[in-house]
């Protein structure tokens, strides 16, 4: 992340991650004690066929901060959403928030804002790979909803510098292969905005060339709080934002999910008025120019992802085809209407709908591929440098070319 130290690649093996899993373990388990919970899962109100509709408390929060070098800049700047940001996690339930460096689980005593401030900032460039193990490591097997609030940038020391893309797409696939490892987990990105300055003589922003740079009281600077834990832990977190006001900052961030909803959902569809079922085959009645089917979307998907978000990407087709059929949502109901049958097969016809997870272009357009020149554009300075990575790698791990929604409608005509 053009950090103070340059940290090494990301090529460390299976044995090496399962040793730092384990030590990492023990020396938290004095500071961090959580106890564990069994959670039962199942098909919520809306009988989703899996997908993690009820939220449960953890019993324990716990906050690491990015301890690497261009992180300074935001305990300087005008940084009370930053700070509020930490606050409030920390205030959530039972909160514990840690630096994360050359000492990974160093405990933050006191009051969040003098910490900050008194902290150096001088640890390596962010091993996302590392972290996003072993928090997913410590949710997975305990009863805890883990943060790491971070500016989100991805680092590359010198020589990876001069192979830019294969570094990163390499550091990608390292974070794809840490993340999730264990089943039922769910990663949520939240991307929100504070003061950042480099005031003192030690601080700096250091671009992806190792370059130091000062960025005088930038009024906006993002940064992400990146939760991971138990899918149910993370929908409660989700549901706290949404119905509290202790967690202010947080509704006004932009937000993502990773691997919070099961795959291949299948809608139940009704209003077949224009059918007739014979030998569990749907027929359509003789003399109809039109037809409409109705099904309930899944609440939680609708939360999470919006109605517009499914109403641009559902997939709607008619025998492969968009030409006669067209859908529209209405709050949690999903509508479909076909205009016209003269196409229709008297034998086999097949209405698809799909729906699949995907990177919203808003995210990826606040991607930066080169941050050399960040100290003079304000635009560049909204921007994070090599985001797209993290988050494909987040992606890949968990929702890559799987449907969130995929039924089919098989029927004939008279």
């Amino acid at each position: 992340m053009g950090k103070l130290l340059r940290k090494q690649k990301y090529y460390y093996s299976m044995n090496m991650k399962k040793s730092i899993l384990f030590i990492f373990t023990i020396v938290c388990f004095f500071n961090c004690t959580g106890g564990t919970k069994e959670i039962t899962q199942g098909p919520g109100p809306d009988n989703s066929d899996g997908f993690i509709e009820q939220s449960d408390e953890p019993s324990s929060i716990r906050v690491y901060i990015d301890n690497s070098g261009s992180m300074r800049g935001y305990a300087e700047g005008q940084n009370a959403v930053f700070i509020n940001a930490i606050s409030d996690l920390k205030s959530l339930k039972n909160g514990e928030a840690f630096f994360w460096g050359a000492k990974p689980c160093t405990p933050i005593k006191g009051i969040i804002g003098a910490a900050l401030a008194k902290n150096p900032f001088a640890g390596q460039d962010t091993p996302f790979p590392t972290i996003i193990a072993q928090m997913e490591h410590e949710a997975a097997h305990n009863d805890v909803l883990t943060f790491i609030v971070t500016d989100g940038i991805i680092g590359v020391n010198s020589k990876q510098a001069q192979y830019l893309q294969q570094s990163l797409g390499q550091i990608k696939n390292d974070i794809r292969d840490s993340a999730l490892v264990e089943k039922g987990m769910a990663i949520s990105v939240f991307r929100l905005q504070s003061g950042y300055s480099n005031k003192s003589k030690r601080s700096f922003y250091y671009t992806h060339k190792n370059v130091h740079v000062k960025l005088d009281s930038v009024k906006q600077r993002p940064f992400f709080v990146i939760a991971i834990g138990k899918r149910p832990h993370v929908q409660w977190m989700i549901d706290k934002i949404n119905s509290e006001g202790s967690l202010s900052s947080y509704k006004q961030a932009h937000s993502i999910t990773f691997g919070l909803h099961e795959h291949n959902k299948v809608l139940h569809f009704s209003d077949k008025q224009s059918f007739i079922q014979e030998d569990n085959t749907y027929v359509l009645k003789k003399k109809k120019g039109e037809f409409n089917l109705v099904a309930d979307l899944p609440d939680c998907l609708v939360k999470d992802l919006g109605a517009s978000y499914l109403q641009q990407h559902l997939e709607v087709l008619l025998n492969d085809s968009k030409k006669n059929i067209s859908s529209s949502i209405n709050g949690y109901t999903l509508c479909l209407k076909c205009n016209e049958i003269r196409d229709i097969s008297a034998k086999n016809n097949v209405i698809t709908v799909r729906l699949k997870k995907i990177i919203p272009d808003e995210w990826l357009k606040w991607s930066s591929d080169d941050d050399s020149n960040i100290a003079k554009d304000m635009m560049e300075q909204q921007h994070t440098f090599a985001l797209t990575y993290l988050l494909k790698g987040l992606y890949e791990a968990t929702d890559d070319g799987q449907m969130l929604i995929d039924t089919t409608i098989k029927f004939t005509k008279k």
